[in-house]
This record gives structure tokens, sequence and C-alpha cells, in this order.
């Protein structure tokens, strides 16, 4: 059974960012991350015990072509998404959604 993903607001926050710099940056490149960011969700889904934890119960998962990281806390039947952050972000940004 795989569990029930959920995008908490400051993710959603995050998302709206990086498809808006995306979409700015080059046509296409929005679509690309979008692709890459729903592969990544669908693994997280069926195995989000697959993921390190990086904080006390924090797991990331890191996108294969853009240097994001989905941080998320997995729960009994749902994820909770709650940072889709740049990897060169400051680790105190996702260390604080870690609650």
């Amino acid at each position: 059974m795989t569990a029930r993903l959920i995008l908490e607001p400051p993710a959603l926050t995050d998302l709206s960012d990086v498809l808006a710099w995306y979409k700015q940056t080059r046509l296409g490149l929005e679509s690309e991350f979008r692709l890459c960011l729903e592969e990544v969700i669908e693994r997280i889904t069926r195995y989000p015990e697959a993921y390190p934890i990086v904080t006390r119960r924090l797991r990331r998962a890191l996108l294969s072509r853009f240097l994001y990281g989905i941080f998320f806390l997995s729960e009994r039947s749902r994820i909770r998404v709650v940072a889709i952050l740049h990897a060169s972000r400051d680790p105190r940004e996702w260390c604080r959604r870690d609650s």
C-alpha cells in the first residue's frame, strides 16, 4: 500500500518559487523539473524508508537532474513534504521544518 502524500504549505511555496524560477530561466525547463519531481515523489510514496534521515525524523530525497531535495516526514499512512529546497540552501532552513 502506498502512503498518501501531503505537501505542507511551506513546501507548496517552495515549489511555486522553483517553478517560477525555471519558467523564467529557459523554455521547457519548468516541465522537465516537474517530471523529475513526479518521479521522485512516486518513489517516496512507495519506499519512504529508503531515504536517509537528515535530522531527528526528517528524510531527504534528492532529484536526479536538479540540485533539489525533497524533505519529508514519513508517518503511518501519510507522507508530509515539508520542504523542496535547493542543495545550496542553508541547512538550518530545512532543519526548522522538522516538527
